[in-house]
């Protein structure tokens, strides 16, 4: 009964440890940066007025989104009334998405702007920076950024 009640533990750890190692490197692959020219996105969020969003007003969105020529990807959020969209990194072309956006759909909406003091290239408009997520990711990603100066 001893070693059945051992073999149970020492697999339950391993099993711990590998799936922590796992949840290291894939945090570590998905926040590399691609030396890759052009897979960089600028994101811009929407905030509409209203939340949750009404079908009839995300249906509106969507569409009015899908006929912008200039947006690679986008995403709405309906419970909390955003809506993220990217465009190419460095085409400047965020304002004019935005302003095409309100004007052909007419929504009661404002573009986000982040928090005084943060530079613009370091503020993301998806991710919260209170939500667990964004912490263990910015740990892991200052523990792999430190060991590589060392």
């Amino acid at each position: 009964m001893k070693t059945l009640i051992k073999k149970i533990f020492a697999g339950t750890l391993v099993l711990m440890a590998l799936s922590v190692i796992l949840l290291v490197v894939h945090i570590y692959a998905v926040t590399q940066f691609s030396s890759e020219q052009g897979t960089r996105w600028q994101l811009t969020r929407v905030e509409f007025n209203e939340a949750p969003l009404s079908p009839a007003t995300s249906l509106k969105a969507r569409q009015v989104m899908d006929t912008i020529p200039d947006v690679i990807d986008s995403y709405l959020n309906i419970k909390k009334g955003t809506l993220v969209y990217a465009t190419k990194k460095g085409s400047f072309k965020s304002a004019k998405v935005f302003d095409e956006f309100i004007q052909a759909g007419s929504f009661d909406a404002v573009r986000y702007a982040p928090e005084k003091g943060i530079q613009s290239g370091s503020s993301c408009p998806v991710l919260d920076k209170k939500s667990i997520t964004y912490r263990i990711g910015s740990f892991f990603q200052e523990f792999f950024k430190n060991n590589k100066t060392e």
